[in-house]
């Protein structure tokens, strides 16, 4: 498309490019749901550093004046239901029609 032109001799107003940027294909192709898988996965980690980080201040038997004023259990709890919320299907298939994440090289590695 550099020239106007695909090498095929397709131009921008052809029907063959402009499928291409069809929403039924762009949510049918591979670089669509490596995007949304991508956010998945990070969701996933997002909430499991939240679980983490919440679980171990809450191991910590001098925090028990805090995590009571704070609710910080029941908090905790609610970022389990998150962190299972995340990891379902039923999650990664509400993010179908969203720009979602451009998945990077480093994550693969």
């Amino acid at each position: 498309m550099a020239r106007g032109r695909t090498s095929a001799g397709h131009g921008l107003h052809s029907e063959e490019v402009r499928y291409l940027f069809a929403l039924e294909s762009v949510l049918a192709s591979d670089w669509y749901a490596a995007r949304l898988d991508a956010k998945q996965r990070a969701d996933a980690a997002r909430s499991a550093r939240g679980a983490a980080a919440l679980g171990d201040f809450l191991r910590r038997p001098n925090n028990a004046d805090v995590i009571a004023r704070l609710g910080l259990a029941e908090r905790h709890a609610r970022t389990l239901v998150e962190q299972a919320r995340v990891h379902s299907a039923a999650y990664r298939a509400g993010l179908v029609g969203t720009i979602r994440l451009q998945p990077l090289e480093e994550e693969d590695a």
